[in-house]
């Protein structure tokens, strides 16, 4: 890639990166105030539950804590990814 293209790319995954982290922030918030914090134990999901779908309103309790993780895990790599790439710059 040419240098401007480059630079624009770095620029992209930069917004990206943080639009992830608002975003990680507000599931935070909604986990914390939804009380969900603790309803799926490290590791126990797929022993826990034998189905994605809860009776009742288990469903959000259990979506958003595994959402916050999921969007924990994407954000931790578009900020690897905009480091690596603003570490390559000469």
């Amino acid at each position: 890639m040419t240098r401007p293209a480059l630079a624009v790319a770095t620029h992209r995954l930069g917004l990206a990166t943080l639009a992830a982290t608002g975003v990680l922030i507000l599931l935070g918030g909604l986990v914390t105030n939804t009380g969900a914090g603790l309803a799926v134990p490290e590791g126990s999901f797929l022993t826990r539950f034998s189905s994605l779908w809860m009776p009742g309103g288990q469903t959000t309790v259990v979506f958003l804590p595994v959402a916050h993780r999921l969007m924990g895990s994407l954000m931790l790599g578009a900020a690897v990814a905009l480091a690596v790439r603003v570490a390559d710059k000469p």
